[in-house]
């Protein structure tokens, strides 16, 4: 007789604990207890870099249905690399690389200074320059009113070359003609190019001195410094009570500070130029033999009060200026100021009664002339005193 098989049902683990009973009517299947997890996580090779020469396959595979090279975090090659070994794969197809727009990139500067000294004021700064290219950059600058004292570049020597401007030659058929000179002439500068390379950032620290020279009570200094779009400028004046006038700057231009080691913070112009002149409290009654002035004085003498007009012409010898201090008579009312190079002006309160500082739109070589017009209100008595206006500067 041929033997019976006999259906046997086995438990799986998910049902321990179903009565006898049931079991013995359960259907004859064949349970599976699932595949334990692999201790190791999946992909069991090392990640590997392709940065050896070779050639290289990468296969691809799913576990679980998932797809594991997916993504761009299970493979990555550097762009650079990806285009070296495209070019080696296929000469005739290279990918060329792309070339930056500039080679180079002024990425900021800041400059300090102390006003001290009789001969020079020294500013010290740095600029921060971004090279895209690995070959050599050439980064000029400009220069004038001074020297530079010191140049480095990433903590070593700065590599630097004056350039000189190639002189127009003469023309024998005709003579030379000559060139009017402006009233109004910028600083003579001279042209330095730094010399770098290397990809990334680069650090230049620089130390120029500007020559000092004396109007009166005041310590001047005209330059023009190595600068970036948006130089900062740090001025910290020692002494309390001094007046301060800046020139060529993107921000306010006349200070007066009030305590002692004040800070003064502004900025550059896109050129670098710098104009700075300073006056102590001390300083104020000394007077500039090369500054004289002439007036010339119209008094209209009203019934509602007096009117005056007040031209002044200032001569200053081998100098410029771009700002003069004018005391006014009490008791009168400045109405305004006129003239072809008269930016604006501003009254200030001195102990001898009141004073206009009058800013021009240009520095002024040699020689500058204006006019104040003032009124004074009320009845006009039999006698007055004729009113007078002093440059206190001049000799």
């Amino acid at each position: 007789a041929v033997p019976r098989r006999r259906a046997i049902c086995l438990r799986p683990p998910d049902v321990q604990n179903i009565p006898s009973a049931d079991l013995q009517t359960c259907p004859p299947r064949i349970y599976h207890s699932p595949m334990p997890e692999p201790k190791t996580p999946w992909p069991h090779a090392p990640t590997h870099q392709l940065a050896a020469n070779g050639t290289f396959f990468v296969t691809a595979a799913t576990y679980l249905k998932t797809h594991k090279f997916r993504g761009a975090d299970r493979l990555l090659v550097p762009y650079a690399r990806y285009v070296e070994l495209w070019n080696r794969a296929y000469p005739d197809k290279k990918i060329e690389a792309k070339v930056p727009p500039v080679p180079y990139a002024l990425a900021g500067a800041t400059y300090k200074t102390l006003l001290d000294g009789d001969e020079y004021l020294l500013l010290t700064g740095q600029m921060e320059i971004d090279v895209f290219t690995d070959g050599f950059v050439q980064v000029p600058f400009g220069l004038g009113g001074g020297v530079l004292a010191q140049a480095e570049l990433d903590g070593k020597p700065a590599r630097l070359s004056v350039v000189v401007p190639a002189e127009e030659p003469l023309s024998f058929s005709q003579p030379p003609r000559k060139m009017p000179r402006p009233a109004a002439q910028a600083t003579e500068r001279s042209l330095i190019v730094l010399h770098l390379s290397g990809k990334g950032r680069h650090r230049l620290d620089l130390s120029v001195r500007l020559k000092l020279s004396r109007q009166g009570g005041w310590r001047v200094a005209d330059g023009v410094l190595p600068a970036a779009p948006a130089a900062a400028l740090e001025i910290l004046v020692p002494k309390a009570r001094t007046e301060l006038r800046l020139a060529q700057v993107a921000d306010r231009r006349q200070w007066e500070t009030e305590k002692p080691d004040e800070t003064i913070r502004t900025a550059l112009g896109g050129d670098g130029s710098l104009g700075i002149r300073w006056r102590p409290e001390v300083a104020q009654g000394q007077v500039d033999r090369a500054l004289s002035a002439a007036s010339v004085a119209v008094l209209d003498v009203q019934e509602d009060g007096l009117r005056l007009a007040w031209r002044l012409g200032l001569e200053f010898r081998r100098a410029e200026r771009e700002q003069f201090s004018v005391d006014l008579p009490a008791g009168y009312l400045l109405e305004r100021v006129e003239g072809t190079n008269v930016r604006g002006w501003q009254l200030r309160k001195t102990p001898r009664g009141q004073s206009v500082e009058v800013s021009l739109l240009q520095a002024a070589k040699d020689r500058e002339q204006f006019t104040l017009r003032l009124w004074r209100g009320g009845s006009v008595m039999s006698t007055f005193d004729f009113p007078l206006l002093t440059v206190p500067d001049a000799a």
